[in-house]
């Protein structure tokens, strides 16, 4: 989806298909699927963090979060500092004809070599000096982590009703701040419920995942705030076996697998190589080519991923869990804590 809405936003800003069209304008949401992002994070982390017996200490825990969001977007950011220098970027022109977004227009514009070195560090906690601009999020998945660390620890072995009275009163602190860090602690919401209440036992859970499907329908149709139907959507696919056998396939969690590399991969090649191709091969006054760009965009985003995933994401991974559990000394409870979800962060 967010990959989608970037295309849109670069190379069909001006048409009006997307606006006319509902199922069009759901699937190239990136402010929809942001939500879910952040939700199924806030759920993974609470899951991860679930299966550690012991206390976890803080200084290992931010270590290994940071390593496991940095490790990947390092080498991105290399390789677009070498795309930078040899002009890649450089299609304004075919930016103008097609009257992009403002945000395509001005990516990768006045950029700095301290701003390269600062992102490569930085970019994790949300601070990519331009460089990377799809990881501005990263800083609610890795600061969003501490508040559901925090959370959990503060309703271990506690009565559902002071559970819920931690968790409503944190994201009524929250929605002060960002709906961003809300959605995490939603996303931990939605998993203690599950877990204390045991959701799946219930007879009319079906009806119940029905009704959320509905709400998260038409709260999006109604344009309410997308976190909305974003926490509605997930409650239902949670609900519905059905949704996460389909979701369980393996075209699904192959997807899943390269999900990470994905998201940090296709906004830069959107930059490079789909104006480069829009421009060379398909001619610059033909927008009917828009299509074929995205299709051969496509193919070489998953194939960059599935790369990035099996030959770099994974060793780094590797190296970050051998890094933090010989520098921070953490017991085995906490070094197999996010090792059986290494993807927590997608």
């Amino acid at each position: 989806m967010v990959f989608g809405s970037h295309f849109k936003l670069t190379f069909l800003n001006s048409s009006s298909l997307f606006s006319n069209n509902i199922f069009l304008s759901f699937i190239t949401d990136g402010s929809f699927a942001v939500y879910i992002f952040l939700l199924l994070s806030g759920y993974c982390v609470s899951l991860s963090l679930d299966r550690v017996e012991s206390v976890l200490p803080l200084r290992g825990y931010a270590l290994k979060r940071y390593l496991r969001i940095a490790l990947p977007i390092a080498p991105i950011i290399l390789v677009e500092g070498l795309l930078y220098l040899t002009g890649c970027f450089g299609y304004h022109d075919v930016l103008v004809h097609l009257q992009s977004n403002d945000i395509a227009m001005q990516a990768y514009t006045d950029l700095s070599f301290n701003g390269w070195v600062q992102a490569i560090f930085l970019s994790p906690l949300g601070k990519c000096s331009g460089w990377l601009d799809p990881t501005w999020m990263m800083k609610y998945i890795f600061f969003g982590s501490f508040v559901v660390l925090v959370l959990k620890l503060s309703i271990n072995r506690t009565s559902k009703i002071c559970t819920l009275l931690i968790l409503s009163l944190s994201i009524i602190i929250l929605a002060l701040s960002s709906l961003y860090f809300v959605a995490v602690v939603l996303g931990c919401c939605i998993f203690e419920g599950k877990k204390a209440f045991h959701i799946l036992d219930i007879k009319w859970c079906k009806s119940l995942s029905f009704a959320f499907m509905l709400i998260a329908l038409f709260a999006y149709y109604l344009h309410l705030h997308k976190i909305v139907p974003a926490t509605s959507l997930v409650i239902g696919v949670e609900l519905s076996s059905v949704s996460q056998n389909i979701l369980s396939w393996g075209i699904f969690r192959k997807l899943g697998a390269i999900s990470f590399p994905l998201y940090l991969i296709h906004w830069p090649l959107i930059c490079t190589f789909s104006l480069w191709f829009y421009k060379c091969f398909c001619g610059i006054f033909y927008e009917s080519t828009v299509l074929v760009v995205f299709l051969v965009t496509l193919f070489v985003l998953l194939l960059l991923s599935y790369l990035f995933s099996r030959y770099a994401e994974s060793k780094l991974n590797r190296f970050s869990h051998r890094f933090v559990i010989s520098a921070a000394g953490e017991d085995k409870s906490f070094a197999s804590c996010g090792e059986n979800h290494q993807h927590q962060t997608r």
